[in-house]
């Protein structure tokens, strides 16, 4: 899922602690490119100025997060937060961020891989599948019936899309990529 407080509060009421939240996280990458560029600043005056640039720090930056997102193994995980801690130690703004949306522990077991050893979760980084499930619904299912009766969207929905998420479920658990068009058609016609 996107980091989206209202989402997470909602399926938090709604499931309460029987469900697992994860991040997507080709999201979270996203929102540390989109948040770098006014947060890292290197003064080249500075003594850290003659070592890095500002892109150089924010590369850098970049390279450890990702580094402790895809760490397999929690105690790694820690000891990479506390280094990249240290090395950033001149960047106080960039630090308050990363310290108060990341490093708390509650937040690493979001978006921290290692932190997802103990769940199945069918090795889905990424909503990118949800995403492309999500169009499907409604420029392939749905079509021109997106503002149809009520009684003929459940059809429709309970008639294609049950029989489709649970084919796709079934072959996220074996691990097994997407349907073709081809495969989707000869499915669609069983």
């Amino acid at each position: 899922m996107d980091r989206s407080a209202t989402e997470m509060l909602a399926i938090r009421q709604e499931f309460g602690t029987s469900v697992t939240i994860i991040l997507c996280l080709w999201h979270v990458i996203h929102v540390w490119d989109r948040k770098m560029p006014s947060i890292v600043h290197v003064d080249p005056r500075s003594e850290e100025g003659k070592k890095w640039t500002t892109e150089n720090a924010r590369k850098i930056a970049m390279k450890g997060l990702r580094s402790i997102m895809f760490e397999d193994d929690i105690a790694d995980a820690r000891r990479m937060i506390l280094a990249f801690r240290i090395k950033f130690v001149k960047h106080p703004i960039f630090l308050v961020y990363v310290n108060k949306n990341y490093f708390k522990e509650e937040h690493k077991k979001l978006w921290v891989k290692a932190y997802r050893t103990h769940m199945d979760y069918a090795g889905m980084d990424t909503n990118n599948y949800v995403e492309s499930w999500h169009k499907h619904l409604k420029k392939g299912v749905l079509r021109s019936h997106a503002n149809c009766r009520g009684d003929r969207l459940i059809y429709l929905l309970s008639h294609y899309v049950g029989k489709w998420s649970q084919t796709g479920l079934a072959r996220c658990y074996v691990k097994i990529g997407r349907l073709s068009p081809g495969t989707w058609k000869d499915y669609e016609q069983a």
